[in-house]
């Protein structure tokens, strides 16, 4: 019985894996961010933030733990009123 508990509460690695990407939506409520980047002038959202103390202190941290990476501080503004202004 004992055998047969075991071989069914084996779990193999294959189950376990998901590597599921869940996009999350821009909260332009927090208008500070801190972008990652990327080669051919792409940009990663790292973190969002109210206010921009908030998002340099954030951005300190990351310099101090991914020297290697290169991040920046930008003010986001939602894509509806960029389009607005123009």
């Amino acid at each position: 019985m004992r055998v047969i508990q075991n071989t069914l509460n084996t779990v193999t690695r294959e189950e376990v894996k998901t590597y599921q990407r869940i996009e999350q939506p821009e909260d332009f409520t927090r208008p500070w961010a801190i972008v990652r980047l990327l080669p051919d002038l792409r940009r990663y959202t790292v973190a969002r933030f109210h206010n921009r103390t908030d998002a340099q202190d954030h951005l300190r941290v990351l310099n101090r733990f991914i020297p290697v990476a290169e991040f920046e501080v930008i003010f986001d503004t939602p894509p509806d009123l960029e389009e607005e202004e123009n």
